[in-house]
């Protein structure tokens, strides 16, 4: 009852988990990306306006003078230098006011040594924009200040452009928005997309790792060994990308915290209904013991044991009828010994008549079994006897002849005589059993010796992978010979005529398995175990017993013979045999 109730406790909590940590990290991704989208949009309101102060200041008429003289006069550089430092919003921010030609040299700069002539500029000049907007660059790193420019065609001018420079500086207004988003939630970030260059507005921080290619509006990423949970989005008017993420920790406080509370409330639930379980259960289990105690000793037995339950409920009851049961069950023990003394002698007559009648039925099967292998004997050696009769009758009649065909007839004689000598070798093996003499075997040379043996093969191809490579095996190598025979004749005869025969090896930690597959019709599922019977046969020709042997053999030398499936279209026979151990001879 303790591990049940265990185990709904845990699996309640655990789901219980799953459901508000679930919960958690979707409600911590929408607020995340609303936050993000709500800086955003405070970050994007900035942008027009500093376009428009480019625009304003583009348009001075002491800037476009100068803009529009080659050769300016002191009076006209003063009068672009005054318009130049005039500064609509945030001048704190400002490094410097430029005027610059297309190809990026600093023709007028309000500051001249803050070093900015430097700093390559290509991404906002030339300018690209059509009519008088101005551009805003990326971030760039001017020593160890996060600065960018800001630029726009001088009115009236092909070639001219005002560019300011501004710092990435929080005022006290943009730190009192994001403190009054954020609190302690999330981190701002601001930076370059897919750049190196990124602020916390406060210090230049490495870039988030974010997977750019995704379009997910919220990423879970790993930075510094610790996991965030993070959105990013691209600030519409400028190249910059605005990032905020939060620790995973702090995302899923909540959720650990409440699984370590309804972990305590769990506990406490399970402590107190394991404590009333208990008293329960031993009010319950002591009539019962004495019932256990009662019926173990009847069992054994012994019918002196009573069972006394003072109850009004069902175990008083239960005792009650326990014991009359007891006292039934000996009287029928009683009558069941002497039943049983009566009828011992009958059975013990009816014993020996069954026997009788067994072996009687043996030897009748026995009988059976030497008139069909008798039967199938007479018959097969008759057709190859009677051929070979007819062959050497022709060839003594025409012997003088000397007829081109003679050496086709010499061929018929040696099948048909090897025909013979395999159905009189299948029936020996069959009915002798003759030990094997195991030894380290070479399967390669075995297969080579009988792919000799059976001579013209009709058409059919024989293609072996086997070599000299191969690991040798521990069996009785006449035997070994014997099974490959088998196998390579039920393949021709399977065949029929033109086709292929391909024997294969693998071996494992201590087998070998020797795989012989033909193109033949295979084997039917049904006589998938059937043709490993003896005297089992579907052939017209053959009495059923190559298979039989052959898987006699294979057992007898620690092995085995089984149907498989090969790559070709017919049967595959595998057989297993073992490995000869290190300095077997």
């Amino acid at each position: 009852m303790g591990a049940l109730l265990l185990t709904v406790v845990g699996a309640l909590l655990i789901a219980s988990f799953i459901e508000v940590r679930a919960t958690t990290l979707r409600l911590a991704s929408e607020r995340l990306a609303g936050l993000t989208q709500q800086l955003g949009v405070l970050f994007a309101a900035s942008g027009p306006t500093q376009r428009a102060g480019i625009a304003a200041v583009a348009s001075q008429p002491g800037v476009i003078a100068f803009a529009r003289t080659k050769a300016p006069t002191r009076k006209q550089r003063d009068s672009a230098l005054s318009d130049l430092r005039r500064v609509a919003t945030s001048p704190e921010q400002v490094l410097a006011t430029e005027l610059r030609d297309a190809d990026g040299n600093v023709l007028l700069s309000t500051d001249e040594k803050a070093g900015l002539e430097k700093v390559p500029i290509r991404d906002v000049l030339p300018r690209t924009e059509p009519g008088d907007s101005a551009v805003i660059g990326t971030f760039r790193l001017l020593r160890d200040t996060i600065i960018y420019a800001v630029a726009g065609a001088v009115k009236g001018s092909d070639n001219t452009y005002v560019v300011r420079w501004r710092r990435v500086t929080m005022n006290p207004r943009t730190r009192e928005g994001l403190d009054r988003l954020f609190g302690t939630f999330g981190t701002p970030y601001l930076g370059n997309p897919g750049g190196s260059t990124w602020v916390d507005f406060v210090k230049q921080v490495p870039a988030p790792p974010f997977d750019y290619a995704s379009k997910a509006p919220v990423q879970v990423y790993r930075r510094d060994g610790q996991e965030y949970l993070a959105a990013m989005r691209v600030l519409p008017g400028t190249p910059w990308s605005l990032a905020v993420d939060v620790p995973m920790n702090k995302v899923l406080a909540p959720a650990y915290a409440f699984m370590w509370r309804y972990s305590l409330l769990g506990l406490v639930a399970l402590l107190v209904a394991l404590t009333a379980a208990s008293i329960f259960t031993s009010r319950l289990t002591r009539p019962l013991v004495k019932l256990s105690d009662a019926a173990r000793g009847i069992a054994e037995g012994d019918f002196s044991r009573e069972v006394r339950i003072d109850r009004a409920d069902e175990l008083g009851e239960l005792g009650y009828a326990f014991a009359a049961m007891a006292t039934e069950v000996q009287n029928t023990r009683d009558n069941l010994e002497r039943k049983v003394n009566e009828r011992t002698a009958d059975l013990n007559t009816a014993m020996t008549q069954l026997k009788d009648a067994q072996e009687s039925l043996v030897r009748r099967e026995r009988l059976a079994l030497l008139g069909q292998l008798a039967s199938g004997v007479g018959h097969e050696l008759r057709n190859p006897l009677g051929v070979m009769t007819n062959s050497v009758y022709y060839l003594r009649t025409v012997l003088a002849a000397q007829p081109k065909n003679i050496h086709e007839y010499l061929d018929i004689m040696q099948q048909q005589i090897a025909l013979s000598e395999k159905i009189v070798g299948d029936l020996l093996d069959f009915t002798r059993s003759k030990p094997p003499v195991r030894q380290a075997t070479s399967i390669g040379d075995v297969c080579a010796a009988q792919i000799a043996r059976m001579g013209s093969m009709n058409g059919v191809q024989v293609e072996s992978s086997l070599n000299g490579g191969l690991p040798a095996v521990y069996a009785d190598s006449s035997q070994v010979g014997q099974i490959v025979l088998n196998l390579l004749t039920n393949a021709v005869q399977a065949i029929g005529g033109p086709g292929r025969i391909v024997l294969r090896t693998q071996v494992d930690t201590d087998r070998l398995h020797l795989d012989v597959a033909d193109t033949g019709p295979g084997v039917p599922a049904q006589n998938a175990e059937k043709i490993f019977e003896p005297l089992f046969t579907t052939k017209a020709r053959g009495i059923g017993l190559g298979l039989a042997v052959s898987r006699t053999l294979a057992r007898a030398n620690g092995g085995d013979l089984v149907l498989t499936t090969g790559a070709l279209s017919g049967a595959t026979f595998r057989l297993t045999l073992p490995l000869a151990p290190r300095g077997a001879a």
